[in-house]
C-alpha cells in the first residue's frame, strides 16, 4: 500500500474480551468495538495484562531496590488469562465465570451503596499499578463477594466497625499473596455455596485453587526472606506491616481449607502461623501485640486454635501455651478464654473427676466473660436496632454454652443433669427468639453442638438441632458441620452407657481417626 492511499480506521491490537467470550469476531474499533455497541454491552477495550511491580524502598540499605529481599522475583504476575481456564477440562474464560457468579453473587448495584460496600472506594486506596488487576471484571467481583458476603461470615457480627474490610482489604491492597489469598477465600466460598455438579461450582473452584498455588507461592518467598534475617528477632524488633501481612495471608488460607469438609490441611496453617507468631515474638506463648492489626490477627489464631483443641486431643502442651496476654479483645473472645482453661483442666484430669471448686470457679469467668462481652457490644456500630438488641441473646448463648461445657468437662458423664438441660432448654429458646439469624448465624455452632451433647433420648431436640446445623450449612458453607452432625448422632444413638461423657466418645474417636473442628 503507497503512502497516499487509505489506510482505514486505526484498530485495536486484538479481540476484545466481550466478543472472546461470545465466540464472535471482533470488528477491534476505537476507542470500543461496533460489535458492543450495538448490542448495549459495555466493551473493555484492549488493555494489555498487568505485571505488578513491587514496591522499592525508599530508605536504608535496601534503598532504590525491590523488596521483598534475597530470594524474591523481580516481578509478581498478574494475568486474568492464567487463572480460570482447569486445564482440558474446560474452555471457561474469566468473563463466563464473571457472569456465572451472579447467581450467587449479587452485582454491586443490586447492594445498598455504603462504605462498607463500595469496591470503588475501596480499590481507589491501591497503588496506581494495580489498579488495571483490580478492576478486572472477575477480580472485581470476587472482592465484592468477600467484602459482601465472606467478610461478614468471618466476623463475630457484622457492623461498619468488621476487620475483615477495615483492616484485611486495605492491607491486601499492598500484599499480592494476601491479595491472591483473599480472592481464593472468595472463590472458593462462591464454589461451595453453587449447586453441587454446576460449572460456577467446578469452575470456582479451579480459579480459588490457582489463586491459594500463587498465595502460597508467595507466601513461601516471604518465610524465606524471614528466615533469612535475625534469628533473634523479636516483635518489638520485627518490622510489623510485613509480618502482619504474612499473618493474614496464612490465617486466610486457614479459613479457605476449612471450608472443605473433611480436609486437614487447615491444621498445617494453624501450626504455621503459632510458629511464625512465637518466632517474632521470641516466646513459647503468644506475644503482646503492638497494633490494632496484630491485636486483631493474634485474636483471630486464637480463637479457631482454641475450637481445634477442644476436639483433637493433640499436642495439648500447647493448649496452655497459646494463652492471650492481652486484654483488648473483641466480643465472644472472652468466653474462648474460658474454654481454653476448661481444656486445660480436662487433659491434666485425665479422665478424673475434678473438684467443685473448679467449675465454680469457671462459672465464674463465665459471668464475667458475659458481662464483658455485652459491655464491648455497647461500642459496636451495628447495621439496625434489631440485631443490636439480639445480640444480647447470642451472648447470653455462649454463656450457657460455656455452663454445660465447663460441667461435663470436670465432672464427667452424660447422664441427664437439670443443669446442663436447662442450659440446653435456655439456648434452644434463645435460638429460636433470633429474628436477624442470618447476622449471628456464623456464630450457633459451637452453642447449638455443646446443646445438642445433652440431647441423647431426646428426639425432638435432636430433630431441632439437626435442622439448625442443616441451615447454618446452607448459609455458610459446610466446613465440618457434616462431621459434626455425624458424631451428634453417633452420640445420640448410644445405648445406656451414660458414664462416657461426649469428650470421652469424641477421645475414643479421635484415635481411630474420626476427628472434627466445631468451627
Amino acid at each position: 500500500m503507497s503512502p497516499g492511499q487509505d489506510q482505514g480506521p486505526a484498530k485495536g491490537p486484538k479481540d476484545c474480551r466481550v466478543c472472546n467470550r461470545r465466540r464472535i469476531k471482533c470488528d477491534r474499533g476505537l476507542p470500543t468495538c461496533q460489535k458492543c455497541n450495538d448490542r448495549d454491552l459495555k466493551c473493555p477495550g484492549y488493555s494489555v495484562p498487568l505485571k505488578w511491580i513491587q514496591g522499592v524502598a525508599s530508605r536504608g540499605k535496601a534503598k532504590g531496590k525491590g523488596f521483598p529481599v534475597p530470594g524474591a522475583p523481580q516481578e509478581i504476575t498478574f494475568v486474568s488469562g492464567n487463572v480460570a481456564n482447569s486445564g482440558d477440562s474446560s474452555d471457561s474464560t474469566p468473563e463466563d465465570i464473571s457472569d456465572d457468579v451472579e447467581e450467587v453473587v449479587p452485582r454491586e448495584t443490586s447492594v445498598q451503596k455504603s462504605p462498607a460496600y463500595d469496591m470503588d472506594q475501596i480499590i481507589s486506596l491501591a497503588p496506581p499499578q494495580a489498579s488495571e488487576f483490580l478492576n478486572q471484571p472477575l477480580v472485581r467481583r470476587l472482592l465484592h463477594h468477600f467484602n459482601h458476603d465472606v467478610a461478614r461470615r468471618l466476623a463475630w457480627v457484622d457492623s461498619s466497625d468488621n476487620p475483615w474490610r477495615n483492616i484485611i482489604l486495605p492491607m491486601a491492597l499492598e500484599s499480592p499473596s494476601l491479595m491472591f489469598s483473599v480472592l481464593a477465600l472468595s472463590a472458593g466460598d462462591i464454589s461451595f455455596k453453587a449447586p453441587s455438579g454446576t460449572s460456577l461450582s467446578s469452575q470456582s473452584l479451579s480459579v480459588s485453587t490457582q489463586y491459594r498455588d500463587k498465595a502460597l507461592e508467595l507466601l513461601a518467598l516471604q518465610l524465606k526472606s524471614e528466615t533469612q534475617g535475625s534469628d533473634n528477632n523479636s516483635l518489638q524488633t520485627v518490622d510489623q506491616k510485613p509480618a502482619n501481612k504474612v499473618l493474614a495471608t496464612t490465617l486466610m488460607l486457614f479459613n479457605l481449607e476449612i471450608l472443605q469438609p473433611g480436609s486437614a490441611h487447615w491444621r498445617l496453617h494453624l501450626w504455621a502461623a503459632r510458629t511464625m507468631i512465637r518466632r517474632w515474638g521470641n516466646t513459647i506463648h503468644l506475644p503482646a501485640p503492638i497494633d490494632t492489626t496484630s491485636t486483631f490477627l493474634l485474636q483471630e489464631f486464637f480463637v479457631p486454635n482454641v475450637c481445634a483443641f477442644i476436639t483433637t486431643f493433640a499436642d495439648t502442651h500447647d493448649v496452655a501455651r497459646d494463652t492471650l496476654i492481652h486484654d483488648n479483645d473483641s466480643v465472644f473472645v472472652d468466653f474462648h478464654r474460658v474454654l481454653q482453661e476448661v481444656t486445660n483442666l480436662e487433659r491434666r484430669l485425665a479422665g478424673q473427676r475434678g473438684s467443685a471448686e473448679d467449675l465454680m470457679s469457671f462459672i465464674q469467668r463465665l459471668e464475667e466473660a458475659r458481662e464483658r462481652t455485652l459491655s464491648l457490644g455497647q461500642e459496636l456500630k451495628f447495621w439496625s436496632p434489631k440485631t443490636r438488641s439480639e445480640f444480647a441473646h447470642v451472648v447470653e448463648m455462649f454463656y450457657h454454652m460455656g455452663l454445660i461445657y465447663s460441667r461435663r468437662a470436670v465432672l464427667g458423664g452424660s447422664a441427664p443433669n437439670a443443669n446442663t438441660w436447662a442450659s440446653r432448654d435456655r439456648i434452644f429458646e434463645l435460638t429460636r427468639s433470633l429474628k436477624e439469624t442470618n447476622a449471628f448465624i456464623q456464630d450457633l455452632v459451637l452453642p447449638l453442638f455443646l446443646a445438642g451433647t445433652e440431647c441423647r433420648g431426646c428426639a425432638n431436640e435432636q430433630l431441632f438441632v439437626e435442622s439448625k446445623f442443616l441451615e447454618i450449612i446452607r448459609a455458610t458453607g459446610p466446613l465440618d458441620r457434616w462431621q459434626i452432625l455425624s458424631f451428634l448422632k453417633a452420640f445420640w444413638s448410644l445405648e445406656g452407657n451414660f458414664s462416657l461423657s461426649w469428650i470421652d466418645f469424641a477421645r475414643a474417636r479421635a484415635q481411630q481417626g474420626n476427628s472434627f473442628m466445631i468451627y
